[in-house]
């Protein structure tokens, strides 16, 4: 009796439940059930192929047999065992003719001779593989994997889509069982695939995709109907909630300037600066007549004089000309740059450089320039011709740290490379090699221009003669490099600030330490004041300090700074003492009391050293913002002193009438809130006086935190190595 192919599996699927799609369907006669059950199944299984087969009698059961059917269409190819018994048999011819109509890939494999049977014309065109017992077995059914792994993936979905298309036919053509979306286009494109490959879509299966097209169309125009009706509708209510959302906008716009406009006028007292920002955000906000009476009145009272831009990049050096009438700054971009003081307007750019200027000086006649950079060259330029006179060459290294001596004559410059060296003004011939154990950081002349003081990260400070370059006096005492080295007005000390915590006071004689100044943390830089009896100190720790050169006492701790004081300085009159920090402020103080008696806001990143005019009554400060700025010194400072500790109290205590006010200028994230002066707005939380250390201690732990996230790997690499001005240098220097 013969026998039909069905799925191994023990358990019979229910009738109405699609078959899986095996890798092959077995049509063989009962009487070849030992060789395909002993030799054709294990070889086909062991190569990983899903079989379809019966190895028991078929049930006569009609819904059987529309089951073994089902696994024909399902199957991906039909392996029919030629023999006599399985060409007569009714059961394999019906299994063929299922195949054939759904043009499956036939596998005719001959295991007895037919000799004289009639084999049907489907089974005759395909190559006969040979697995009689005389035949290479294993040759054969290496033959028979390579016939049911070729073309796989288009057999596959030609499956595929014969059980999708049976589905929809048994199921009178029931739309749900239609094709779609990602289905319905790879159908399609099997579809365009048909011309180079035996197994051929049939008719039904052609009808079924299209059908799938036709119901994906109209359900596209139904959606697209639907969706231009919910549009229009939508669009009326949009226009509707335009009008009513601008008229809502404009009400919080004028509301919130008015806010703004009396928040100015509330800290025009004590923060000109943050008044301007104020009365400003209120303008650009809506320019109601509040916040314009605002800013004229708290420009009227601004401390910013004069802002200087123009430098792409941080400003690494910037200085008055002896008039006062000009500035001139140096910076990463490469340039010289001069401006008019009065409206810093810019008047030149010079050229030159190949790299990133460090330091820029000016003579004391004016006339002359000195700027040097990380191309190891210090350049001499003449103003008037605005040009190069002289190119000082042999450092090996970047130089910074430029001064005139003060007859104009010569130059001394410091460097990398281990030495400071001294020049002739004139021609940029070298004088004199400074020699130091490690980088110097700084190099100046003293008042009779006969003398040089250097610092150097070997820890020593060392006084030279001007004319011949011979060391006069070693100072060693510090522990870590020496940031800073200055001589006393009147020629007898010199100051040194350190990276081991101190600044110490040295006989510039012989060298003797004379007194030893200590900070928390490095000290940046070490200043006189004009009487020689006093020295200003800036420190990591955040505090600038004046002190006492006889007694080494501590006469002030000026406390304010957010984050570390980077450059501390005296007013010519000594009553003064302004501040650059990493805060992004520099700060007047009471030389005497320690009062705060400014704070000038403005700048958006870590300032350089400040400079007072002769007369006291401005300021000019430096920013890695690339901006140079000059600041009105306020009057109070010069006249009552109780009025100067007055106005100092109220800058110190930074209070908002309103507390919602700093909350309200922080504002929605992504809005722009920059005022004309290029800082963010700002405004201080309220503190009371019984909190107000807390506080600040407070605040400045977190803002060195942003600055470190913001300024990343430079600033942690100065952290690491020791934070002064000589440092500062060489920090930007090796900046990426």
């Amino acid at each position: 009796m013969a026998s039909s192919a069905v799925r191994t599996e023990p358990a019979p699927l229910p009738p109405d439940t699609a078959p899986a799609r095996p890798d092959v369907f077995v049509s063989y006669s009962r009487r070849d059930k030992a060789y395909v059950a002993g030799t054709l199944l294990p070889s086909l299984t062991g190569q990983n192929k899903d079989v379809w087969i019966d190895l028991e009698d078929i049930p006569p059961a009609a819904d059987w047999r529309d089951r073994v059917l089902a696994g024909v269409s399902a199957a991906n190819a039909l392996l029919f065992v030629l023999s006599p018994e399985s060409l007569t048999s009714q059961i394999c011819a019906e299994e063929l003719a299922r195949a054939v109509e759904l043009n499956k890939r036939l596998i005719p494999v001959v295991r007895r001779d037919v000799d004289g049977a009639s084999v049907p014309p489907a089974l005759a065109r395909p190559n006969w593989i040979w697995l009689r017992e005389q035949d290479d077995g294993e040759r054969g059914m290496a033959a028979v994997i390579e016939a049911l792994d070729s073309d796989l993936e288009w057999r596959d979905a030609h499956s595929r889509l014969a059980v999708r298309t049976a589905e929809w036919l048994d199921h009178d053509r029931d739309r749900s069982f239609l094709l779609r979306g990602s289905d319905l286009r790879a159908a399609e494109e099997w579809l365009t695939r048909q011309g180079d490959h035996e197994e051929l879509p049939t008719a039904e299966q052609t009808r079924y995709v299209l059908a799938g097209r036709q119901a994906t169309t109209r359900r596209q125009r139904v959606t697209l109907a639907a969706v231009a009706a919910a549009l229009a509708i939508a669009v009326a209510l949009a226009v509707f909630a335009l009008v009513q959302r601008g008229q809502a906008i404009e009400r919080a716009q004028v509301a919130r300037s008015r806010e703004l406009a009396a928040s100015a006028l509330s800290v025009l007292p004590r923060d000109p600066e943050l008044s301007v920002l104020l009365a400003a955000e209120g303008v650009n906000e809506k320019p109601t007549s509040e916040a314009e009476d605002a800013l004229r009145r708290s420009l009227a009272e601004s401390r910013i004089a004069v802002t200087m831009r123009g430098h792409r990049g941080p400003v690494m050096g910037a200085t008055f000309d002896p008039s006062e009438r000009s500035v001139i700054t140096a910076g990463h971009d490469g340039t010289v740059r001069t401006w008019e003081a009065g409206t810093g307007r810019l008047t030149a750019v010079l050229r030159g450089h190949d790299a990133r200027l460090l330091g820029v000086a000016v003579s004391r006649d004016g006339a002359r320039i000195v700027s040097t950079g990380d191309d190891g060259t210090a350049r001499v330029w003449d103003r008037d011709a605005e040009r190069v006179s002289a190119v000082l060459r042999g450092h090996e290294g970047s130089v910074f740290s430029p001064a005139f001596s003060p007859d104009g004559r010569r130059i001394v410059t410091a460097s990398d490379d281990r030495t400071a060296r001294l020049w002739d003004a004139r021609d940029g011939r070298q004088l004199a090699v400074l020699p130091h154990a490690g980088i110097v950081f700084n190099a100046e002349f003293d008042r009779s221009g006969r003398r040089v003081v250097t610092s150097s990260e070997d820890g020593t400070a060392i006084v030279w003669d001007a004319r011949d370059g011979l060391p006069k006096a070693r100072m060693a005492g510090h522990d870590g490099w020496v940031n800073r080295a200055t001589f006393s007005p009147d020629g007898t000390l010199v100051a040194t600030a350190g990276a081991d915590r101190t600044a110490r006071i040295w006989d510039a004689g012989n060298g003797d330490q004379r007194q030893v100044l200590r900070h928390a943390d490095r000290v940046n830089s070490v200043a006189f004041a004009a009487d020689s009896q006093r020295v200003v100190t800036a420190s990591d720790d955040g505090i600038a300090a004046v002190w006492d050169v006889r007694s080494g006492h501590k006469l002030a701790d000026l406390r304010g700074h957010l984050d570390d004081v980077v450059r501390a300085v005296f007013s010519p009159d000594g009553r003064l003492v302004a501040t650059a920090g990493g805060d992004d402020t520099a700060r007047l103080w009471d030389a005497a009391s320690g009062e705060p008696v400014a704070v000038l806001r403005g700048h958006t990143d870590e300032l350089g050293r400040p400079q007072f005019t002769r007369d006291g009554r401005r300021l000019l400060t430096l920013s890695d913002d690339g901006t140079a700025r000059i600041w009105h010194v306020p009057q109070a400072a010069g006249g009552d002193p109780r009025r100067c500790r007055a106005q100092g109290r109220r800058a110190q205590s930074g209070r908002l009438p309103r507390p919602g006010v700093g909350r309200a200028l922080r504002g929605a994230p992504g809005r722009d809130r920059h005022a004309p002066g290029g800082r963010a707005v700002r405004a201080p939380r309220p503190a009371g006086p019984q909190r107000r250390v807390p506080v600040r201690r407070a605040l400045r732990a977190r803002h060195r935190r942003q600055r470190r996230r913001r300024a990343g790997p430079r600033r942690r690499q100065r952290e690491r190595a020791g934070a002064h001005e000589g440092h500062r240098l060489a920090g930007r220097r090796r900046e990426p």
